[in-house]
């Protein structure tokens, strides 16, 4: 028996959840992070006070995640 597929043409629209943008920002040297918040200054302190009890750990990388919603 052969396979039935059915194609049509769908118009999608992608829009954004909420306008807060979760963020946290990691260590480069080890790995650990501070808490997803939506206040950058929040995720600053964290690397702060890890840089102060890791002098070596001088890298960071900002992890920004935001929600989308599809809807055809």
């Amino acid at each position: 028996m052969a396979a039935h597929t059915v194609l049509r043409f769908v118009q999608w629209t992608m829009r954004r959840l909420s306008t807060e943008t979760p963020r946290r920002i990691v260590c480069d040297a080890c790995g650990e992070g501070s808490e997803e918040t939506p206040e950058l200054t929040t995720a600053q302190d964290w690397a702060f006070q890890h840089v102060g009890r890791n002098p070596s750990h001088t890298r960071y990388t900002e992890a920004v995640t935001r929600y989308w919603d599809m809807t055809a």
